[in-house]
């Protein structure tokens, strides 16, 4: 379920379905042409890094795209703003009984959500999601709100606010301006 823009100071307001994803370690590789021959710039090989998580990408794009379709190319808010983010994750079936009891939490089932992904690079990667789509870059976070993973019964999930902490906004580059960065 979707939820339009709000223009009060409660903040931006999205979901994402799916399992969210954390990002990667990185790993630096030599940028290589067609023919398998180094590409040099300025004399020095050129390098690039790659994320060791192949799933963290394309939970971006789903971060991306549901940001913008709420956000609706509006420009770009270059203030300091307030990012709050909860994860929630399906219980495993070892959290639950069996037979009689199937479908019941067992007592011994934690009440916090505290084994992986780690909550600061769930984070990391919504700020980096949101760069060039919400705000213009994550340092402008300057506090977070209400942050945290959850247990859920239904889908997995994130429920994002971004929360301007001022007025001041800067026009949207064209997409073809941000890939050129």
């Amino acid at each position: 379920m979707k939820e339009s823009i709000s223009t009060e100071p409660t903040g931006i307001h999205f979901m994402v379905n799916g399992r969210p994803q954390q990002r990667g370690s990185k790993s630096p590789h030599v940028v290589r042409q067609g023919g398998g021959a180094v590409l040099m710039k300025n004399g020095r090989p050129v390098i690039a890094t790659r994320d060791s998580n192949v799933k963290s990408g394309p939970w971006m794009a789903a971060v991306r795209f549901e940001a913008a379709e709420v956000y609706n190319e509006r420009p770009l808010l270059r203030g300091p703003v307030e990012l709050s983010v909860i994860f929630y994750f399906a219980r495993p079936k070892s959290h639950y009984g069996s037979g009689r009891n199937a479908g019941r939490l067992k007592p011994s089932a934690p009440l916090y959500h505290t084994q992986m992904p780690d909550l600061s690079k769930l984070i990391r990667t919504i700020e980096d999601a949101l760069t060039g789509v919400i705000y213009k870059d994550d340092a402008q976070i300057s506090r977070y709100g209400e942050t945290g993973k959850d247990w859920t019964e239904s889908s997995e999930r994130a429920c994002i606010t971004v929360k301007p902490l001022d007025c001041e906004v800067l026009h949207t580059p064209h997409l073809d301006e941000r890939n050129a960065l």
